[in-house]
């Protein structure tokens, strides 16, 4: 029998301080209430699930408000580290500050700075948490990814004078909306 992977979301920065080590999905309904991360911006119990990154895995979910008053937990090897910053308060911008000395001089962790307020904060979490089990291979459903921009043409050479390579970049560039 494998042992489930452990996969960790540390969200630095917070208005209070949580952990929540959630073994499978199903624990959800029980265990859970929403959190508030930040001014306008809770983390409910729908976030968190849609989160969680499959039934036989160990999801540990941890928010720290400063570093001075916490003891850091121990990073996991599948762990993604985010510093939130809401860049409307100037308190906000101190407590940013003091992380980030922190997590570059002590514990020596990467991480991720996640900027916004409300909603937009926690489709950034979403997206930034989702691109990370992409990258330890896991499957992540379609609405939780963050949407792609529309791709531009890139010629390989502006200058190489091909009259069919000329053609398509300036009908590329009528179609493409007008900046004002």
């Amino acid at each position: 029998m494998t042992k489930p992977r452990v996969y960790q979301l540390l969200l630095l920065g917070v208005k209070e301080t949580f952990e929540f080590e959630l073994l499978n999905a199903s624990h959800f309904d029980d265990e859970l209430s929403s959190v508030s991360l930040l001014d306008q911006c809770v983390l409910t119990r729908q976030d968190m699930k849609a989160l969680c990154p499959s039934q036989d895995a160990t999801f540990i979910l941890q928010g720290l408000t400063t570093p001075l008053s916490e003891k850091m937990p121990r990073r996991q090897p599948n762990a993604l580290v985010l510093l939130l910053c809401n860049n409307a308060q100037a308190l906000d911008q101190a407590s940013a500050l003091e992380w980030r000395a922190y997590l570059t001089n002590k514990a020596h962790f990467s991480y991720e700075v996640i900027y916004g307020q409300g909603i937009e904060m926690l489709d950034r979490i979403r997206y930034a948490w989702s691109a990370a089990l992409q990258k330890w291979q896991l499957q992540v459903p379609a609405d939780l990814l963050r949407p792609l921009a529309s791709a531009r043409y890139k010629a390989y050479c502006e200058k190489c004078s091909d009259p069919l390579c000329e053609s398509r970049l300036f009908e590329m560039q009528q179609q493409s909306p007008q900046c004002t």
